[in-house]
């Protein structure tokens, strides 16, 4: 199915819901207003034929406005089908956008500096890739993380 036809497919989903939705709002209004709101009527000992058929008619249109919303979040589903490529120019967007942070910590990132990981906390410097750092953690320790996650601390060591 392509974006027309599930969008067509869609707004069909969406009338008929409506078409729905009214019918069984008018049903359920109509029997409120003369039936349910009557308190004899309610509490009236005995069989009613009548009381049943109003209950039966209520039931049947909440079973619409049910059916209704079940339509509409159909047509919701369908209208946000995933297009071929979509996800090839998402992940293209993402990779630019990981570049361009990563050009911005390169502008000021320099071998020997104290700065901030969300990770590690407060670590120095010890070597500067394209994508990496490798950086020198508490206890001498080191290892490599990306460069989107370092920002520049202060003098006192604060962001």
């Amino acid at each position: 199915m392509d974006v027309e036809q599930a969008r067509a497919k869609a707004d069909r989903l969406d009338g008929w819901a409506a078409t729905r939705r009214d019918a069984a709002n008018k049903v359920i209004d109509y029997n409120y207003k003369h039936y349910r709101s009557d308190i004899a009527f309610n509490t009236q000992p005995g069989y009613s034929p009548l009381r049943k058929r109003v209950l039966a008619q209520d039931d049947r249109a909440l079973a619409s406005l049910r059916k209704a919303d079940a339509m509409t979040a159909k047509a919701k589903r369908l209208r946000n089908l995933p297009v071929k490529g979509d996800a090839a120019k998402r992940r293209l967007a993402q990779a630019a956008e990981r570049q361009a942070v990563r050009e911005s910590v390169l502008a000021w990132l320099r071998v020997g500096m104290t700065v901030q990981t969300t990770f590690y906390g407060v670590v120095h410097v010890v070597k500067v890739n394209r994508k990496t750092a490798k950086i020198l953690g508490a206890g001498d320790s080191t290892c490599k993380i990306p460069i989107e996650f370092i920002t520049q601390t202060t003098k006192d060591g604060a962001r």
